[in-house]
């Protein structure tokens, strides 16, 4: 029984995206006609409606791109085709501990707590009450408000709560995290950071050079094709430069000083 975020699929092919209250009553005005908002509330995911003029329509659950790309936002949002990469080379699990500083209006913030629940933990930073009040909202919205803590501090002065698993920043300055951000970290443990700019990628590769290890940088670029057998080709607008992606990991215990811990042994030099 769908409440909270449902995403609809016409028999057009066009498709809608709503919020579904649990005491939800009245309609849903589409450009295919109403729809009672109670049949929605009541209907199976993956089940069909008809709205007031004969169309039908697909009760489906959303993804995570849906979630993503539907914020209500005031900022930036970090793009799916970003999002999806930092997870996978973050390799959060369900149960992790992840530290992200840079809210905004929340999409990543959703993304990673898709990626931790439902046992695990999304602690965000925000410098911007506003902007940490609408993430606050749009996590809710999306139904993840149950493993994110919002914090409206500067993490460039310290991050409490670690350690954590995993850590995504998207800051104008990240490299005045890095201090408290790798005392937050464990041993090894993977970053990204998403930069608008290559001055920006340059001067945080510099500061990374020490305290970090593994150190990536790359741009994704994204392209639909027309959904036509017929004739199959491009769309005729892409996704292109969103950000510069930069991952590191913490550097472990005793690397700098030239130490190394074997099991059962103290560590030697």
């Amino acid at each position: 029984m769908p409440v909270g975020p449902v995403y609809l699929l016409f028999d057009d092919g066009t498709r809608a995206f709503l919020h579904v209250d649990p005491d939800a009553q009245g309609t849903y005005g589409t450009h295919r006609g109403t729809l009672s908002l109670a049949d929605i509330r009541r209907a199976e995911l993956g089940s069909a409606l008809t709205t007031n003029i004969g169309a039908r329509v697909r009760v489906l659950r959303p993804s995570l791109e849906d979630l993503l790309m539907r914020v209500r936002r005031k900022t930036q949002i970090v793009y799916p085709k970003d999002a999806g990469f930092a997870l996978l080379k973050l390799g959060i699990r369900p149960g992790d501990r992840v530290f992200e500083t840079g809210s905004g209006s929340g999409a990543m913030t959703i993304a990673l707590a898709w990626a931790v629940s439902p046992y695990g933990r999304v602690v965000t930073y925000e410098r911007e009450e506003a902007f940490l009040r609408l993430a606050r909202e749009n996590v809710a919205r999306a139904g993840f408000a149950d493993v994110v803590d919002f914090v409206h501090a500067d993490a460039s002065r310290a991050i409490a709560g670690g350690p954590y698993d995993a850590a995504f920043v998207d800051v104008r300055e990240p490299w005045a995290v890095l201090a408290p951000l790798r005392a937050a970290l464990r041993p090894g443990a993977p970053v990204a950071f998403l930069l608008p700019t290559t001055n920006q990628v340059q001067e945080l590769l510099r500061e990374l050079q020490v305290g970090f290890a593994d150190l990536e940088v790359l741009e994704i670029l994204h392209r639909y094709y027309k959904p036509n057998p017929a004739r199959l080709r491009p769309e005729d607008r892409m996704t292109a430069h969103t950000g510069y992606l930069v991952f590191a990991r913490r550097e472990v215990e005793g690397w700098e000083k030239g130490e190394v811990s074997l099991p059962g042994k103290e560590a030697e030099t």
